[in-house]
């Protein structure tokens, strides 16, 4: 490929990735907004309808622990694509000197531009691990508080209500859904193929 065909290649992919990064923050927005909703708008409906604590205390927070997880996912699941496509962004416009800098053909050994394109949207591989996105997911996005809310919930409800089979069965509304969520998280780290591979960019620490 001739150095004009590469460039005006080079030019064109920023668009794609000017609309990759747009819906990526679409995602997380969206992903932030649902959680947030819904806790907010199930308990206020459930202290409204149910003043005293009663068995609908177990079903909605339990519920609403459930849903977190899958809105967690999708959050981070933008977040990741926003820095995949950012990292690339980078690199490309390093690659058409637009920062000052420039980038030659060596050889004809693919430029960094190229091997960020290869290895973050061909191969999919993630800019960060599974450990700093949902670092990033709990704490700096403040879903960590959204679960402490619905475990709280859940927890006033069980102590304040009667089981009629016993105390060790009001354990089970807890676990459950605590279970559920992890099993929802943990899915999403081995069977995705988001984390499959993970390739560290000397970039990406000042992104996040």
């Amino acid at each position: 490929m001739s150095h004009d065909s590469r460039i005006s290649s080079l030019q064109t992919y920023l668009l794609f990735l000017a609309q990759e990064k747009a819906q990526s923050i679409s995602i997380m927005n969206n992903g932030l907004a649902w959680a947030v909703s819904t806790m907010a708008i199930g308990l206020s409906a459930l202290v409204a309808a149910q003043p005293e604590p009663s068995i609908a205390w177990w079903i909605v927070p339990a519920l609403q622990l459930i849903m977190l997880s899958r809105f967690l996912v999708w959050m981070v699941r933008g977040y990741v694509n926003l820095i995949r496509w950012t990292t690339i962004e980078r690199e490309v416009i390093v690659e058409l000197g637009l920062t000052g800098s420039t980038s030659s053909d060596d050889g004809g050994r693919p430029t960094r531009a190229e091997k960020a394109i290869e290895t973050y949207h061909q191969c999919w591989a993630s800019p960060l691990s599974f450990q700093q996105v949902m670092y990033k997911g709990l704490i700096n996005f403040g879903f960590i508080y959204l679960y402490r809310i619905g475990v709280v919930f859940l927890t006033l409800g069980l102590l304040l209500t009667d089981s009629p089979c016993g105390w060790g069965w009001k354990l089970v509304p807890l676990l459950v859904p605590l279970l559920i969520a992890a099993w929802e998280i943990d899915t999403f780290q081995r069977r995705s193929r988001y984390f499959k591979r993970v390739e560290a960019n000397a970039g990406t620490a000042e992104l996040r």
